[in-house]
């Protein structure tokens, strides 16, 4: 099911290179070999009418868009701020981050993330692992919960060609697990710190499966896979009592694999391609009428074929008094049953979400009438927003714990939060309401202070001021560094 969603977001060369996976081969069809040499593949040709409507990547696109519309709300210690412009160690900012997670669980409805620390820069970082990277995984149940003890992924590394340009890519394969301390030491004859053990705020966390150890396998030249690097990932004296690794999917938060969300509509837009084949297929052999004839001979005396030519300078003779030389041509309706079948499904499709594909109408619409015909995509958009929320504050947590020594894990869990946008649709605050509602604060004798603060954070709600504007003005007003002077407003708006 994933390799069907990507295949839809990369489009038409990513189906045509599946070829029969999507758009099966007709019985009959074969290759054609012509007398000058050139081969026609009947399969090919009939593959390449096929045409491609685009609608799943254009809606991932636009759903991306609504989540991302503002930037993610994010609340960490000011360590671990600064790590957020680059948080993934080669210039990926957490804005950009965030995007790709829920780019990918909007797609595929899965993604990995963890959290580790580069020895060579001296800093945590978090990476992502697409949901086919992650080869396997096991968990076990402790105290009535379920605990990730070991994972596999795969992982690209690229290195400078040897011969000095460009680079070369290779696969390989990482283990992270929990193992017994002395195993791992033992097993990998690792140095680690005198003191090196569970921090005392971690160790409530502590299981009987041990500590995590990073396992590193290259392919070898015999085709073996070989341990080329093992390490216990440490903060100081600290090491890690779970891995640091979260799967965020569309729904919840686990290891359990969910069905991509949009996966019906993906299947549906499939479904509408295969037809799109057939449908072209037949205006290409239907679209110009064939000559049929009859009565005239095959061969001369001689045994020699006879060619027919077509055209004013040509004549086609016959002996027979019998022969006919007529078009043959269909009659017109024969491609309506896969016309209905295709708009029955592009119907379909708007059921199932597509209309976030309409072009916006003409006429303005109400706002409430405008968020009742988006209530059901919003409905997943929601789903998808409070999952990514909490699974990129699981992942800012595991960076806070490695850039603020004094925190314990538990500490780093409370002092971090994400909030993913979940203002998918852009109000503007009509000002009429704004007057209404800065009048009503008034008749109810609230201070003036108050009705100032909160009028800005209407404004803000209603995307008429940033909040970074709302901020400042705030702080400014309760240091007194401006005097607030609120007209009194009339809530009755019937009159000028």
């Amino acid at each position: 099911m994933w390799r069907r969603c990507r295949d839809a977001d990369a489009g038409l060369d990513a189906l045509r290179r599946a070829a029969t996976l999507y758009v099966p081969k007709l019985s009959g069809q074969e290759k054609i070999h012509c007398a000058d040499g050139s081969v026609i593949d009947e399969y090919e040709a009939y593959l390449h009418r096929a045409v491609w409507n685009g609608y799943p990547h254009r809606l991932w696109q636009a759903m991306t868009g609504m989540l991302m519309r503002k930037m993610p709300d994010v609340r960490a210690p000011d360590r671990t701020k600064t790590l957020l412009q680059n948080i993934t160690n080669d210039g990926v900012s957490f804005a950009a981050y965030a995007k790709r997670v829920v780019r990918d669980v909007l797609t595929v409805g899965r993604i990995g993330g963890i959290v580790d620390f580069s020895s060579s820069l001296g800093r945590p970082f978090a990476a992502t692992y697409a949901a086919e990277n992650v080869d396997d995984w096991y968990e076990e149940s402790w105290n009535g919960i379920k605990v990730l003890t070991y994972l596999k992924v795969r992982e690209r590394v690229t290195m400078r060609a040897s011969h000095g340009f460009g680079g070369v890519s290779e696969q390989r394969y990482a283990t992270i697990e929990l193992l017994p301390l002395e195993v791992a030491v033992n097993e990998g004859r690792l140095a680690l710190p005198p003191a090196a053990g569970i921090a005392r705020g971690d160790r409530e966390l502590v299981t009987p499966f041990g500590v995590v150890v990073r396992k590193e396998f290259r392919k070898q030249e015999d085709g073996k896979w070989a341990l080329i690097d093992l390490r216990i990932p440490h903060r100081g004296n600290d090491l890690l009592p779970q891995i640091p690794f979260c799967f965020t999917n569309a729904c919840e938060v686990g290891a359990d694999v969910e069905k991509p969300p949009l996966l019906d509509f993906v299947d549906l837009a499939l479904a509408h391609y295969r037809n799109s084949a057939d449908h072209e297929n037949l205006i290409h052999h239907s679209g110009q009428a064939t000559l049929a004839l009859s009565g005239f001979p095959l061969s001369d005396g001689k045994g020699n074929k006879i060619h027919y030519r077509i055209g004013g300078n040509s004549a086609m003779v016959s002996s027979e008094p019998n022969a006919k030389a007529q078009w043959a041509a269909l009659g017109g309706d024969e491609s309506a049953p896969l016309e209905k079948s295709m708009e029955s499904k592009e119907d379909m499709m708007a059921i199932s979400g597509g209309r976030l594909l309409e072009t916006s109408k003409r006429s303005v619409e109400a706002a409430d009438t405008l968020m009742v015909r988006y209530a059901g995509d919003q409905a997943t958009l929601l789903d998808v927003a409070t999952t990514v929320s909490e699974g990129l504050t699981s992942q800012l947590a595991w960076l806070a714990w490695w850039s603020n020594p004094s925190l314990s894990i538990s500490e780093a869990r409370e002092a971090v939060a994400v909030d993913i946008n979940k203002d998918f649709l852009a109000s503007m605050l009509p000002s009429e309401d704004f007057v209404r509602l800065v009048a009503g604060m008034q008749m109810a004798g609230f201070s003036e202070t108050l009705v100032l603060e909160a009028s800005l954070r209407a404004l803000e709600r209603g995307e008429r001021i940033t909040a970074e504007m709302v901020a400042g003005e705030i702080e400014r007003i309760r240091t007194g560094a401006v005097r607030t002077v609120i007209p009194d407003l009339d809530p009755d708006l019937s009159e000028p």
